[in-house]
């Protein structure tokens, strides 16, 4: 499911692809790496696919369960 959500996160834009996933992985590797990260800095990274707020709160949810 936590890659799922990753997966929907690059989307195309008016110049092409958007795609954030690679940076996210860069910053945090696993579930677990993302279950320790701020909401804010997540937010930050997936900022350019809208709803950043919401998607960042609900990625690190997810990380949070996903990583136990």
């Amino acid at each position: 499911m936590f890659a799922l959500e990753l997966s929907r996160l690059n989307k195309a834009g008016a110049s092409g692809p958007v795609e954030v996933t690679p940076e996210l992985f860069q910053k945090w590797p696993t579930a677990a790496d993302m279950a320790t990260a701020q909401v804010p800095d997540i937010e930050d990274i997936i900022r350019v696919l809208g709803l950043a707020p919401t998607k960042a709160k609900n990625l690190s949810a997810m990380s949070k369960v996903g990583s136990h």
